[in-house]
């Protein structure tokens, strides 16, 4: 049995070790030439883009879900056999994935979508797909894979167990806030368990992204996307001229202190709680979430690995398969 957890995020989708941006292009009869990495599902070719997909509340509404979750159970597989191998040959890789023949998979959702209804949905939808076993090809390199056991946990309660989040036993409660692509998730805990007061707020990267993009364009007549919004965050040498540097860092500021501002009115007191951030949107908003007035500097972690979700889920399925 391999255990796999995937958070098929709206901006990245993330395994264990991997990460893949949540877009691709395709389906396709043809490998298209020249591309870097591919995935070939019942003849039909799909390529990752960074061009991320439109928010899917509900992902278990098309196969894009699916396409995403087998690029990194893929990417994942590969990693295993091959991490602290530099000598194996692709045939050697091969058989070592061949040997992979049953799966426990375990995924997220929004805490707000936690729901028993929402879990079942979710778990029909992966054992339709693979419960009977697929086959399917990445980088030329071929799995056969049948799902054995699927878990479904709350994304940001799976960061939770962490082992950088240092609250888990210094503080009876904390709050852990999880800033993703599309959503923030704000999950309570005490004595190290969900207590039944979590939420989900639309206020992700992706929504500070199509604010910039629109507004660059309407007051500096120039067409930006979220690559170089990130170089600019991420403090990336740019040719962007300074007035436009200052216009997305303000844009940034602006949001952080929104999200702040939300997450207080829904009961958060940053100078009564412990609070731990995770995501990659808590990791590009740090210097801006650190300087919010609000804060208690001295009772907020930022937990920096992007893959903590995809491991909790992980860490939890190979618990319940057990």
């Amino acid at each position: 049995m391999f255990y796999l957890g995937i958070d098929v995020g709206n901006y990245d989708t993330k395994s264990q070790h991997t990460t893949t941006p949540s877009g691709y292009d395709g389906p396709t009869p043809e490998k298209p030439l020249l591309a870097g990495e591919y995935l070939c599902l019942n003849g039909q070719y799909y390529v990752p883009t960074s061009s991320r997909f439109a928010y899917e509340k509900d992902k278990t509404r098309s196969e894009r879900a699916l396409v995403l979750t087998l690029f990194s159970i893929a990417k994942e597989i590969h990693y295993a056999v091959s991490k602290s191998r530099t000598d194996l040959e692709h045939e050697d890789v091969q058989r070592l994935i061949g040997n992979i023949k049953e799966i426990a998979l375990g995924v997220g959702l929004p805490p707000t979508h936690y729901t028993n209804a929402r879990i079942d949905e979710l778990k029909t939808y992966y054992k339709k797909f693979l419960g009977n076993g697929i086959t399917f090809t990445w980088n030329d390199y071929e799995f056969n894979l049948t799902l054995k056991a699927i878990g479904v946990y709350p994304q940001g309660g799976a960061a939770a167990s962490a082992p950088d989040n240092t609250f888990r036993k210094k503080y009876p409660t904390y709050y852990i806030i999880d800033i993703g692509g599309y959503t923030v998730d704000i999950v309570k805990f005490t004595n190290n368990q969900i207590d039944g007061r979590w939420t989900s707020k639309e206020e992700g990267m992706l929504i500070l992204y199509d604010d910039i993009i629109s507004k660059a364009q309407m007051n500096f007549d120039i067409t930006l996307d979220n690559d170089i919004i990130e170089d600019v965050l991420s403090e990336q040498d740019t040719i962007l001229e300074q007035v436009l540097l200052d216009f997305i860092k303000t844009k940034t500021k602006e949001h952080a202190d929104r999200i702040i501002d939300i997450v207080r009115q829904l009961g958060v007191e940053f100078k009564a709680y412990p609070v731990a951030f995770t995501g990659g949107g808590s990791l590009m908003l740090k210097e801006n979430i650190l300087e919010n007035p609000l804060i208690n500097q001295k009772a907020v972690i930022f937990l920096p690995d992007p893959c903590a979700n995809a491991k909790g889920y992980a860490r939890f399925i190979k618990e319940e398969a057990r």
